[in-house]
């Protein structure tokens, strides 16, 4: 359950982080928060499957066909409009 949350927040904290990238023009700071916030969604991630696959099987949440990944952030564009 404590991973769904995981997963949930990140995904809704990515999703706004796109979202206002899209809205402002895109600013080299902004840049380097969303690619840390991916890196750090992928670190999580990783460390989700680890957990559920390899070290606590017994534990984890079976889902009925969400993959363990979270969901890619949208791409930012590099140009300004």
């Amino acid at each position: 359950c404590e991973h769904v949350e995981h997963e949930d927040a990140m995904n809704v904290f990515r999703a706004r982080l796109a979202a206002l990238s899209g809205v402002s023009s895109v600013d080299p700071a902004l840049q380097q928060l969303v690619q840390a916030v991916d890196d750090l969604a992928n670190e999580l991630a990783s460390h989700m499957r680890a957990e559920d696959d390899e070290l606590f099987p017994l534990f984890a949440v079976q889902r009925s066909a969400a993959p363990a990944a979270l969901k890619p952030s949208l791409p930012i564009s590099t140009t300004n409009p």
